[in-house]
Parts: structure tokens; C-alpha cells; sequence
């Protein structure tokens, strides 16, 4: 029988290499496991910063549309509008936002189970400081105003011009969630200091008024682009009928079109636009009060010859007291600004600090406020 001496040391090497060799796989499989965590949280923050952009884009979407067609109680608005819900003229277009190719949205996480959801309410009752989110589909009740015949409220009810509007997304599951309370706000629009502008000037009217003018332009012009003012085809009227007497010349447009496209804008957030001939109310007149009366497409414009509601009103002495709309400088139409701006995550699990509902924006949306820093000055060596 052959004896093994103990202290044989064949065989070291052997043991050495399996050591070092799993030191080795352990190290590597670490590395490979802190690889892998940096890349899910890249990954996580990729998803978050696509929710969040989808989300502003959601949020400024549903401004635009509020900023042509103000809620109003003709026309209040849905309780939601969603990313996979019926087109309507009060929502965002679902297209243009995310999940097509072509839409502004539109990378690898966005174009991959990505939704989104919009809500618009009234500033009143609980709303009427802070938005809260539990609040928001309740009934609304206002001092001074009463209770919204709507319930959630999503018109301007109180009528103060404000609005809050909530943007949720959700982009592979992770939900980012943006709410701004909107304001409406009144902008003066310049426009020349002429009573009327117009190719030619016809007056059918042969009476004479005991002298009061028909068109009285005091303080002010009436221009005609037609050549003479003496040939009837151009100023056909009496003596006396316009006050100042009309003038012939070159004369420029009364608005340019940017702003008859903003009071278009303007009389369609009133509910005062016409595509077409306006027609009588239930008083068989018809009833062209407002800020701004905008009508087009009025091929055989009617008649209003006593056919007008009027209310009372002081005009300048001469002219009858009865107007379609009691008179207030100047020309206005309506501009959407942002009051408020605030972000959260996970909506449903953590309310709105009171503290970040009364932030404001301190400049335009989305872009950051510059900093000045002074810099050290520079002094020779002597």
C-alpha cells in the first residue's frame, strides 16, 4: 500500500487559478449588474422627460383651442378629452400629438403606449385658490355667483375669464401629470381714427333729418378710394347727409389681416360669429350686440331697417338714444395667457403642495429665466 505524504504541495495551482477564477466572475457579474442598473435608469428618465414633453404639449394643445373657442355657457366644454376618444372641435387632435409618425410626438417611447387625458374647469368653489385634483369633478359653488348648473363646471361660469386646465400622460406606463390655471385677458387693438373707409359712398335716404346728418363723423374722416368725390357713382349723397364731407385718394385697409383674423378670433370666443347672414332671435329682431360682430358670407344681407335690438344709451347730441350696444372705447380683442404652471408626478398618490399652486411664471412658458452674474473685475499688475 503506497503512502501519500501530507505535505505533497502538487496540485496548488489548481486551486489558486479556480479562486482567482471566481473572484473574477464575481467581479465581472457585478460590473454586468451596475451596467444594467445604469441603463434601466437612463432608460426610466428617458421615458419620464418623453411623458413630461408629451404632457406640455397636451397641456399647450387644449390652451390653443381654448384661446379660439372660449367655455363659455354656449359653449361648455367635455368633462375629459382623451388620447383614444371621439374627435371634437373643444379637444386637442389626437393625431397631431402622439402615436403616428408624423405627429409632434413622435420617439421610440412616445409612438409606444402613450395616452393622455385633459380636463378644463371653472375656477370656482373648492377650485377657486388651488386646483385640486379630488375636487375637480365635483359641483361647483361660488359666492356671489351661485351654484354651476354643471357638474363638474367646465365653462367659465363665474365669468372672470379663467380657467384651470389639467394635462395627464402616460408614456410606457409612467404617468407625468401638468396643471396651469389660464387667464383671458383683454389686449387694445390700433386701428386708424377713420369713421369709414370704403370703395364708395351710396345714400339712398332722400330725407333730410331736420339737418342731422346720417353718417356724422365728427372729429373724425370718412375716405372713398374711388376716383371724384363729385360723380355720383362715387359719393352719392346730399348736402349734409355725411359729416365731415367725404375724400377721394389712395387710402390703405382699415385693419390688416392679422387682425381681422384676431377679431374673427375674437367674435368666435364671444359666440358672436356669423358664417353667414345672421338670422332673428325669438323677439323677431336681430340681435347684433357685442364687443365684436364678426359676419361673412353674407350673400343677400337682410334688411335691418327697425329690424335691430337696441338698448338705451347717451350718444353725442343729434343722434337717436337707442343703440345695438351701449358704447366703450376702443377696440379689443382677447388674448390666452398662462397664470400659473406646475408639475407632478404620480397625480393620484401625491396632491398639489399648496406652496407650488401659487408659483407663477416668470416669464414665457417653457423658457427659463436668465441669470445675470457679475463677474470679478481685472486689475493690472503693478
Amino acid at each position: 500500500m503506497k503512502l501519500v505524504n501530507a505535505r505533497e504541495e502538487r496540485g496548488f495551482a489548481m486551486v489558486t487559478a479556480i479562486v482567482v477564477m471566481s473572484l473574477m466572475l464575481g467581479l465581472g457579474i457585478a460590473t454586468l449588474s451596475l451596467t444594467d442598473s445604469e441603463s434601466s435608469r437612463t432608460r426610466e428618465q428617458r421615458v419620464r422627460e418623453s411623458a413630461l414633453q408629451l404632457d406640455e404639449g397636451v397641456l399647450y394643445a387644449q390652451s390653443l383651442v381654448l384661446s379660439t373657442k372660449w367655455a363659455n355657457a354656449a359653449n361648455p366644454y367635455p368633462v375629459s378629452c382623451t388620447s383614444g376618444g371621439a374627435a371634437s372641435d373643444n379637444c386637442p387632435s389626437a393625431s397631431n400629438l402622439a402615436g403616428a409618425s408624423g405627429s409632434n410626438f413622435s420617439n421610440v417611447d412616445q409612438l409606444n403606449s402613450s395616452s393622455w387625458i385633459t380636463k378644463v374647469r371653472d375656477n370656482g368653489g373648492a377650485l377657486n385658490s388651488a386646483y385640486d385634483p379630488l375636487q375637480a369633478d365635483a359641483a361647483q359653488t361660488t359666492t356671489g355667483v351661485g351654484t354651476c348648473p354643471l357638474t363638474p363646471c367646465t365653462y367659465d361660469f363665474n365669468k372672470d375669464n379663467e380657467l384651470w386646465v389639467q394635462a395627464q400622460s402616460t408614456v410606457r406606463g409612467k404617468p407625468r401629470n401638468v396643471v396651469a390655471r389660464l387667464r383671458l385677458e383683454e389686449l387694445t387693438e390700433n386701428i386708424p381714427r377713420t369713421a369709414v373707409t370704403a370703395g364708395a359712398i351710396s345714400i339712398t335716404n332722400n330725407g333730410n333729418h331736420g339737418g342731422t346728418p346720417i353718417i356724422d363723423a365728427t372729429g373724425s374722416s370718412v375716405l372713398v378710394r374711388c376716383g371724384s368725390t363729385a360723380v355720383a357713382s362715387c359719393v352719392d349723397a346730399k348736402a349734409g347727409q355725411i359729416v365731415p364731407a367725404p375724400q377721394a385718394g389712395p387710402v390703405l385697409n382699415l385693419m390688416t389681416p392679422v387682425q381681422i383674423a384676431r377679431f374673427k378670433a375674437r367674435a368666435i370666443t364671444d359666440g358672436r360669429y356669423y358664417a353667414g347672414c345672421p338670422t332673428k332671435d325669438a323677439s323677431n329682431k336681430y340681435d347684433l350686440s357685442g364687443r365684436v360682430v364678426f359676419i361673412e358670407g353674407c350673400a343677400n344681407p337682410p334688411n335691418l331697417t327697425n329690424q335691430v335690438k337696441t338698448v338705451a344709451c347717451s350718444p353725442p347730441t343729434g343722434m337717436a338714444n337707442q343703440c345695438t350696444r351701449q358704447h366703450r372705447p376702443g377696440a379689443h380683442h382677447l388674448a390666452l395667457r398662462p397664470r400659473g404652471f406646475l408639475r407632478r408626478i404620480h397625480p393620484s398618490r401625491h396632491p398639489l403642495p399648496r406652496q407650488q399652486q401659487r408659483r407663477h411664471l416668470p416669464g414665457r412658458p417653457g423658457r427659463p429665466r436668465r441669470r445675470q452674474v457679475r463677474r470679478p473685475e481685472r486689475r493690472p499688475h503693478t
